[in-house]
């Protein structure tokens, strides 16, 4: 008798793959490696998150070690003789009256002090400080007016009497030798040229005194600064043979600036248009309950001032020196952000019909200082 053999049909059944089976497999597959590529570009997101967070912090290091050193740069003193500097409100006129050393007290009624000066633009300001600063990025400190009168010509009848007072008769100023320091674009770039590095961040500051009684001298006001760091615009071209340094800091028609804005305020991001400043912006702040944290503001201004302050990461800096983080804006509500850390009840009160401030482009860091 002959019997067949199946052992090997049997065996090649086991070791072939049907079509269906292949498909399935190529399917788990390419599943396997769109989530692989998804996980890999969120790991790259986040390693390059991190580098950026040390970069900025390296560079804000680096900025608050110049404000430790400032006073041996800048000529703080100019600043706090300048009466009109953080004014909130119109100034009295000065009276022309009786001159008696030394210099009196601001004439009353006294303005209310507090003001963040974004433009670095106010009365008694030299008009080439404020063009310089818009068109070249120049920051000149100092150089305003006090509120003292003069006698450059002593009265024959009178020699008390003054013949001028120094926020209305320029030629004072000269006489004086008033000064003001220059902090150019070079000097507010990091890295800094000496260092070998490229430049990646361009830091601002804006001043303010912070509000003092009526009666008291306006000299006595503490001045503080809110200084924004800001990566340079990543558009900006380099002609060749040239450094990026060396382009920043040009001067003629054809400069480039660090950051820049069309004329709408909106960023360029190529250096071109104008220096892109900090804005100033009206907030209203509903009191929280008590206990509780108001995490909500409502924006005053145009569609440009709240289409730049509600960016999501935007900084704001409000009249108290706090430092807010825009989270988002309310769907339902867009001229509502949503900030953190927020306001308690105190904070609401005095924040709410006040100004904030930010600068065009997200900031990569924020801090506010008290100068001595």
């Amino acid at each position: 008798m002959t019997t067949r053999s199946t052992i090997g049909d049997s065996g090649a059944r086991r070791g072939a793959f049907t079509l269906i089976e292949v498909l399935i497999g190529v399917l788990v597959l390419a599943i396997g490696l769109l989530g692989l590529g998804g996980l890999l570009s969120v790991v790259v997101h986040q390693q390059v998150a991190v580098v950026e967070s040390r970069r900025c912090e390296s560079a804000r290091r680096s900025v608050e070690l110049f404000f430790d050193a400032a006073s041996s740069v800048i000529d703080w003193e100019q600043m706090r003789q300048d009466y009109f500097m953080s004014i909130v409100g119109v100034a009295p006129p000065c009276a022309q009256a009786v001159c008696v050393p030394p210099a009196p007290l601001p004439n009353p009624p006294t303005p209310t002090y507090g003001r963040w000066e974004v433009e670095w633009a106010w009365f008694g300001r030299e008009p080439q400080y404020v063009s310089n600063y818009r068109t070249l990025a120049i920051v000149h400190v100092g150089g305003g007016r006090s509120r003292r009168c003069f006698c450059l010509v002593p009265n024959p009848v009178d020699p008390r009497l003054c013949d001028a007072c120094d926020d209305q008769a320029p030629q004072v100023e000269v006489q004086l030798g008033r000064s003001a320091s220059e902090l150019n674009v070079g000097t507010r770039l990091v890295p800094q040229a000496y260092s070998g590095a490229t430049p990646e961040f361009v830091w601002d500051f804006y001043p303010r005194r912070r509000p003092i009684a009526p009666t008291d001298d306006y000299r006595s006001a503490p001045i503080e600064v809110a200084v924004f760091l800001r990566r340079i615009d990543a558009g900006i071209r380099v002609p060749q043979g040239s450094t990026l340094e060396q382009v920043l800091t040009a001067t003629g028609p054809n400069r480039i600036l660090p950051v820049g804005v069309d004329a709408s305020g909106i960023p360029t991001r190529n250096g071109t248009g104008a220096y892109a400043h900090a804005r100033a912006m009206s907030v209203t702040v509903a009191l929280p309950p008590q206990g509780a944290t108001q995490t909500r503001i409502d924006m005053g201004g145009d569609a440009t001032l709240q289409y730049l302050a509600g960016q999501p990461g935007q900084k704001l800096v409000d009249v108290l020196g706090l430092i807010q983080t825009v989270v988002d804006r309310d769907a339902r509500a867009p001229q509502t952000l949503i900030i953190e850390p927020g306001y308690d009840r105190a904070q609401a009160a005095q924040v709410t019909g006040t100004e904030v401030i930010f600068t065009p482009q997200i900031p990569c860091a924020v801090f506010v200082r008290q100068i001595q």
